[in-house]
């Protein structure tokens, strides 16, 4: 996976998670891969993506559950606004 030097690590792994939700990729429920296995997928620093996850709970696109991993937690308005803001941005 090859990233961005002009924009932070962990802001570009947010965006491609709310890409495939807007694509319809990953939607609620579906289960994403653990912290652990994203960074070595990407050949990046564990806490990169920890940062990434921890942003994307915070904006309730996620939810971790202790033990069973982080799963996609997006609502369909949520969804919608991100769909407007990303057209907003192109």
């Amino acid at each position: 996976m090859g990233f961005d030097a002009a924009q932070p690590i962990y802001r570009q792994i947010i965006d491609d998670f709310r890409k495939k939700m807007i694509r319809g990729e990953l939607t609620a429920g579906d289960k994403i891969p653990s912290q652990r296995e994203y960074a070595e997928y990407a050949c990046i620093n564990p806490n990169t993506v920890q940062r990434a996850y921890r942003e994307m709970e915070a904006m309730k696109m996620v939810e971790t559950l202790r033990g069973q991993g982080t799963y996609v937690a997006i609502t369909p308005d949520k969804l919608e606004l991100m769909r407007k803001e990303m057209a907003r941005s192109v």
